[in-house]
């Protein structure tokens, strides 16, 4: 593993539900793996003592993956390079609280847990993860969670061998291509099928750089139709593992064409998705 320069703050709010747990795992493996800064974030509503006892113990978390031993002190995940920080953030208001914690840290990715309908808090779900995504403007990985690929809770391997990637000349598709190289190399993916997608003629697929490495294979495909259609119909034959993504503000990859928004792709497929953003706030 190595240390990346991009995903070098994560940012992760959780309701510690069930369904969080694939997004917590995939939070805190790019975390190790980029030797980065975590901010895990839990919401209590007013009233609500909430232990620091619910955080998730990463220390135990990393003893199941065989990162440290089961009887390791705190100095030993310090020598691992990575840091975690939980947050208790309160207040009248779910969504302005998790938002002054996020533009506090100004964090490189956002980890965000989908579909979670079933937690005691039952604040993550995706129309509350979408608005948060936006204002980020910063990188955001959707996890559902039964999350088909990507990393495993139980031991922190990865499964990573396709890739879905569609691109459109309206929004840069050098920049999804090149955020998906960089989590795929940072996770140590060595063989990955990679699938550049298009929504209409094939003589009109954006040109592209595609890197060129041992056990990587890319192609590029065009279809006419529907963009979300064709999307989760590309989806459902290739079944990814990933899925990265450009996103323009309030509009997706999709809206560019008719109105829809990442919130279908993320409730249709199975695998964690990308939400890569055009414009990247200043650091």
């Amino acid at each position: 593993m190595k240390n990346s320069k991009i995903f070098q703050t994560i940012f992760h709010p959780t309701d510690f539900s069930f369904a969080s747990e694939m997004a917590y795992a995939h939070a805190l493996k790019l975390t190790l793996a980029a030797k980065a800064e975590l901010t895990v974030i839990h919401y209590a509503e007013q009233g609500l003592v909430t232990s620091w006892d619910y955080f998730p113990k990463v220390r135990e978390t990393l003893s199941d993956w065989n990162v440290l031993a089961r009887d390791c002190a705190k100095d030993d995940m310090h020598a691992l390079g990575m840091r975690v920080d939980g947050i208790i953030a309160t207040g009248p208001d779910i969504f302005s609280s998790i938002v002054q914690h996020l533009n506090q840290k100004n964090p490189d990715v956002m980890v965000l847990a989908t579909h979670q309908i079933e937690g005691l808090n039952r604040w993550l779900y995706t129309p509350l993860a979408e608005p948060l995504a936006r204002e980020a403007r910063c990188p955001t990985l959707f996890v559902p969670p039964l999350a088909e690929g990507g990393v495993s809770c139980k031991d922190g391997t990865v499964t990573l061998e396709r890739i879905l990637i569609p691109i459109t000349r309206l929004l840069p598709p050098q920049l999804a291509i090149d955020r998906a190289v960089e989590l795929a190399s940072l996770l140590d993916a060595r063989r990955i099928d990679w699938k550049i997608f298009h929504v209409g003629k094939k003589e009109h697929i954006p040109a592209v750089h595609l890197p060129s490495r041992e056990g990587w294979k890319w192609k590029k495909f065009a279809r006419p139709g529907h963009p979300v259609d064709q999307l989760l119909e590309m989806a459902a034959e290739f079944s990814p593992h990933l899925i990265v993504m450009m996103t323009e503000g309030h509009r997706g990859l999709f809206d560019v064409f008719q109105g829809s928004t990442t919130e279908r792709i993320v409730r249709g497929v199975r695998c964690p998705v990308l939400a890569v953003p055009v414009i990247s706030p200043d650091r």
